[in-house]
């Protein structure tokens, strides 16, 4: 990981704002978060380039479609995964995951395809804010733990985004805001 600048939340939000639909899907939660992780790291924000491996080693939190809970298999399971481990699960559950949670698996199609738009990450999980989704992970290192971004994470690493030479001497780097305190490397 590459620490680029300093940031703020008005900085985060506005980004935010610029490239998501906030009353759309969970967005408004996912906005909510932004502000509990300001809270809740004292405004630490980091603009940050990210190398693939933090990028398949970031914590992603429980995600089942809100439209077909209990019916649909969830993506991330309750205590989290990695998003190496969801990309080694993917092609046994594609099938299955495109029939009972076809909103999501449309999201990943779509955004496989789509231009990088920022990504929102944390240094540690948000526990004591939600506790559906934070308080049943299960953290053992350093991950860093997402706080929006899921569907495009999974669909740019399975549309191999992240290759070397693809992605490094690309003009179009990934955006990526990180709560939390960071080492200068």
């Amino acid at each position: 990981m590459k620490i680029l600048q300093k940031a703020d939340l008005s900085e985060v939000l506005k980004s935010f704002d610029q490239s998501h639909i906030v009353t759309d899907g969970t967005n408004e939660w996912a906005r909510e978060m932004l502000v509990c992780a300001d809270e809740k790291f004292h405004g630490q924000w980091h603009k940050v380039r990210l190398d693939k491996k933090d990028v398949v080693n970031t914590l992603l939190v429980y995600h089942q479609d809100p439209e077909v809970e209990g019916v649909g298999i969830p993506l991330i399971p309750r205590q989290g995964a990695t998003v190496r481990q969801v990309i080694a699960r993917w092609p046994k559950v594609k099938n299955e995951y495109k029939e009972k949670n076809n909103a999501c698996f449309e999201k990943i199609i779509r955004f496989g395809k789509a231009e990088f738009s920022p990504i929102f990450l944390s240094t540690k999980p948000l526990t004591g804010y939600d506790q559906q989704v934070y308080e049943k992970l299960e953290y053992h290192d350093e991950s860093l733990v997402h706080l929006d971004g899921t569907h495009r994470l999974i669909a740019w690493t399975l549309a191999g985004r992240f290759n070397f030479f693809k992605y490094y001497f690309s003009n179009k780097k990934l955006e990526v805001f990180v709560a939390g305190e960071l080492e200068k490397s």
